[in-house]
């Protein structure tokens, strides 16, 4: 993924192709919180987030914040579809930035946070390159740009909150101090 992230980067700039940076971006934040999660197994005991975890989450907060700063920008200049694309992308990236917070500022609720955090986040990267793939191949797929941008978001989130749901259900949970 760190490969496809730099080379879609390159790409995206080289094309100017915005939404491709987005989708990139977008794509590997979610796979590396998913891939550092499984490095925070003990957060709840004492271990303690790396300075390279808080600057994963400083780009890619940041990053995310321009995504909802460029989507009001396009709004505003009725640029709709992408203008809803851009900011779903970049909300759901902040509710990531949030949550992967939270965990480090030791705010956890189950024993299996690091499970529920790397699920997340690889099924959130998997939407991501579905939505990349689709996108990319928009000629095999006659749909609107927006069902082609938003349609893996939509049908596998419900899936993503199942799976995590279902987890949670067989997790201890740790004792709040």
């Amino acid at each position: 993924m760190t490969v496809i992230f730099f080379t879609s980067t390159f790409m995206s700039l080289y094309k100017n192709n915005m939404f491709l940076l987005c989708i990139g971006f977008f794509t590997y934040y979610s796979c590396i919180t998913a891939y550092r999660s499984l490095k925070l197994k003990k957060l709840h005991i004492n271990q303690s987030p790396s300075k390279f975890d808080w600057f994963i989450e400083i780009v890619f907060g940041l990053t995310h914040i321009g995504f909802v700063c460029f989507a009001i920008y396009l709004l505003l200049h009725q640029k709709t579809t992408f203008g809803i694309i851009s900011l779903v992308f970049g909300l759901i990236g902040l509710r990531g930035n949030q949550t992967t917070i939270n965990r480090f500022r030791k705010k956890l609720v189950y024993k299996n946070y690091w499970l529920l955090a790397h699920i997340g986040g690889m099924l959130g990267s998997y939407i991501g390159a579905l939505t990349a793939f689709l996108v990319n191949n928009y000629k095999i797929v006659p749909l609107p740009p927006i069902v082609l941008w938003l349609g893996p978001t939509v049908f596998l989130v419900p899936l993503i909150s199942y799976e995590i749901n279902k987890h949670q259900k067989k997790s201890v949970k740790l004792e709040v101090k």
